[in-house]
């Protein structure tokens, strides 16, 4: 795309993706594509939403107030998970095998009694269908066996990411250490849990928590009183020296960071869990990294055809001297080398969105103001307003609210520095 003429791909809205249902990937898969993607959604939520998530509200003094009054209202299973944490956090390598053995019983071997349990596999509709006809497909519970490579895989690399999080470090072990450490860690006995409700309609979201002022305020009660023993105070993190806990951002391409071997045996043992077939690595790192193969004929034609369009550009700047190319002179092209097919259209015009009678924005401008870190949203605003004549009604970092003027309770962040308020978000 030329610079400030042309539209990109990504202002143009693709088609959205068909999403797998909740219920399909919580408790009916039937391929291993859902058994990835449910692997992906573990290590989202287990090593980077819910260690962010922790950080933000242990970077408070008052985090508990600050739980309260946070857009998108309290959370009861934000406290629950903190509380946990403050009794499981893990200090040595072998307090993260002992999670990683507890992971592999939730995962495989509880929650599937618990779904067995519910909904028995002899289980009938009110019109005689079996409840378990396909595409579900009846699920069986693993035991956990000590020599199982996929099993042991499981219990390592689990390990090992629950302790990049906490800062714990990792020493030089085999699968044999992690078979017999394995081994000795005690399990708590099953209990089926009465209430639990398990998703069957395809149309269904996840659930929203139920939030419920009496339940919070006890367990707000509970996680100060562990602090207080624990001497820990607001603003410190929960690793190990009491440093903030890492996030493990998504990367395929790193062999050594341990993502896709986590990925690759979470994926082989849920689809053993549901009789699926297993897949390898290379193809479960393909599916979970969203990876789409291409031939090396398609590279070489598109960067055939991006150097034409970049010679009619220093074409046009060189020889006649023009600083605005005409949007016509350029092309874009839609290739299909297997039927062959060529067909060429002019590029749309870059979208504009006017924001005063005399001013207008695109996707390729972006305001720079240095003021230095040190300038208060109040400043921040105040800027905009006396340079451009526009009132700052919000301010966000990409999907994240850091200040509203509808919020009273936003106010009092106008005197802060901006640089603070986006670090703390």
């Amino acid at each position: 795309a030329v610079v400030s003429t042309q539209s990109t791909g990504g202002s143009q809205r693709d088609p959205p993706e068909k999403e797998t249902p909740y219920c399909t990937l919580k408790s009916f898969p039937n391929n291993l594509d859902h058994t990835i993607q449910w692997a992906r959604d573990k290590f989202q939520n287990l090593f980077v939403n819910k260690a962010t998530e922790v950080n933000q509200l242990l970077a408070e003094q008052d985090f508990i107030s600050y739980l309260k009054t946070r857009p998108g209202g309290p959370r009861i299973g934000s406290l629950k998970y903190i509380s946990k944490l403050l009794d499981t956090a893990p200090h040595t390598f072998e307090d993260c095998i002992a999670f990683a053995r507890k992971k592999f019983e939730s995962y495989y071997v509880n929650s599937i009694k618990q779904l067995l349990i519910t909904y028995p596999v002899d289980l009938a509709l009110k019109d005689g269908t079996p409840f378990w006809a396909s595409p579900k497909r009846p699920p069986k519970f693993l035991t956990f066996n000590a020599e199982d490579e996929t099993h042991l895989n499981f219990v390592y690399h689990t390990a090992c990411l629950w302790a990049n999080v906490f800062s714990v470090p990792i020493p030089p072990v085999d699968l044999s250490w992690v078979s017999r450490q394995s081994s000795a860690v005690v399990m708590p006995v099953f209990q089926f849990r009465h209430g639990k409700k398990i998703v069957v309609d395809e149309s269904a979201s996840a659930p929203a928590e139920e939030y419920d002022p009496n339940e919070f305020d006890k367990l707000a009660e509970q996680v100060r009183a562990k602090f207080i023993a624990k001497g820990i105070k607001g603003g410190s993190g929960l690793g190990v020296g009491g440093v903030p806990l890492k996030i493990e951002e998504f990367e395929k391409d790193v062999d050594e960071n341990h993502h896709i071997d986590f990925i690759t045996a979470v994926a082989n043992l849920r689809a053993r869990n549901y009789s699926i077939p297993e897949g390898d690595r290379l193809k479960i790192k393909r599916i979970a990294g969203k990876i789409i193969p291409a031939m090396a004929t398609s590279t070489s034609a598109v960067s055939g055809l991006v150097a034409i369009e970049l010679v009619k550009l220093a074409k046009r700047s060189l020889v006649n001297g023009e600083k605005d190319v005409p949007l016509a002179s350029f092309k874009n092209c839609f290739i299909n080398l297997g039927l062959p097919l060529f067909a060429f259209s002019e590029p749309g015009e870059v979208h504009k969105t006017r924001v005063t009678k005399s001013a207008f924005i695109t996707l390729w401008d972006k305001w720079e103001i240095k003021k230095g870190h040190e300038i208060t949203l109040a400043e921040f605003n105040k800027y905009f307003l006396d340079k451009f004549k526009l009132e700052v009604n919000g301010v966000f970092q990409d999907v994240t609210m850091i200040y509203t003027s509808i919020f009273p309770n936003h106010a009092k962040r106008l005197t802060q520095n901006v640089g603070s308020l986006v670090k703390r978000n």
